[in-house]
């Protein structure tokens, strides 16, 4: 589409939240409607996740170069050169968009799977616990995954409710060459599949509904358990049930950094979440001996 034919447009809804992109760039236009038309976005929710909110990017250039410009705003804007990473930045933009008008749920870093009987499961692991490996292992096994990054967790909900933010998993080299062969030529295959250097690593990015189809249009979880990832575990060591306030140290000790000082609403957000859903910690051993044990914990919850 030539620019004198004006811009197209694509609208997408995240529960109360409301979003626009314009841009003359109609390969870009498709690609991002290809991306945030997936669940869990233009999905009605059970629950309000965040407060009504309404905001726009015009993405301006094509081909090798655009910039994107939010609407009614001077300061926030970027510039690109590969549509990868405009469609990285907009994920990001809209995640702490969100984030900032849900001050009821609970963002978390975990990976939020659900199985064929649509139990939902949160596992939580610091950096190089295994978290993303794990998560395409039970993936494999027939998981859905509704996300591996991010999550928004309401607290006000028996049981509790959770809803991915970044809709794309990424996985590192050696994680994503773990996957079978007929996954790895899947994932290839598939319109949303990129590469991305972050911080001077390879990331393999894929949108896992696109591979199959999940076994639930619903683009939340209930959440039936949470699984903490403990590399310092030793292998020998059996899966144990934390009560809640030992849960809570773990929890806020493999998603925050040491600088980090959770405010007291943070605090109490995570203690309603081991309050109400059993926590697990998970030693750190073979992929298929982690999943078995989680499949047995999920049978007997």
């Amino acid at each position: 589409m030539d620019s004198e034919s004006g811009p197209s447009e694509f609208r997408w809804q995240y529960s109360n939240a409301s979003f626009l992109i314009t841009c003359h760039d109609q390969e870009l236009v498709e690609i991002i409607s290809r991306l945030f038309s997936r669940s869990p976005w233009n999905h009605e929710f059970p629950v309000d996740l965040c407060e009504p909110f309404e905001t726009s990017w015009h993405i301006s250039g094509s081909s090798d170069s655009w910039r994107i410009q939010e609407q009614h705003s001077s300061h926030n804007s970027a510039e690109f050169s590969d549509h990868n990473d405009c469609l990285h930045y907009l994920e990001y933009q809209v995640c702490g968009k969100i984030i900032r008008a849900s001050p009821k749920a609970l963002p978390i870093h975990a990976a939020l799977l659900r199985d064929k009987n649509e139990n939902g499961i949160l596992l939580i692991g610091k950096s190089g616990a295994g978290k993303s490996t794990l998560t395409v292992k039970l993936w494999e096994s027939g998981f859905d995954i509704l996300g591996d990054d991010r999550c928004l967790v309401l607290g006000e909900t028996t049981p509790l409710i959770a809803a991915p933010l970044l809709r794309r998993v990424s996985l590192r080299s050696s994680t994503f060459e773990a996957l079978s062969p007929l996954s790895l030529n899947a994932i290839r295959a598939s319109s949303l599949y990129a590469k991305q250097l972050v911080q001077k690593e390879v990331r393999h990015l894929f949108q896992p509904s696109e591979i199959r189809s999940p076994t639930s249009d619903s683009p939340t979880a209930d959440i039936n358990a949470v699984f903490l990832l403990d590399p310092e575990k030793r292998n020998d060591s059996k899966a144990s049930k934390l009560d809640p306030q030992e849960a809570l140290l773990q929890i806020i000790r493999s998603t925050a950094r040491l600088s980090d000082v959770p405010p007291s609403s943070t605090v109490a957000s995570i203690l309603d979440l081991t309050s109400k859903a059993p926590v697990y910690s998970i030693p750190r051993r073979s992929l298929s001996s982690m999943s078995s044990t989680i499949l047995n914990l999920i049978r007997s919850a």
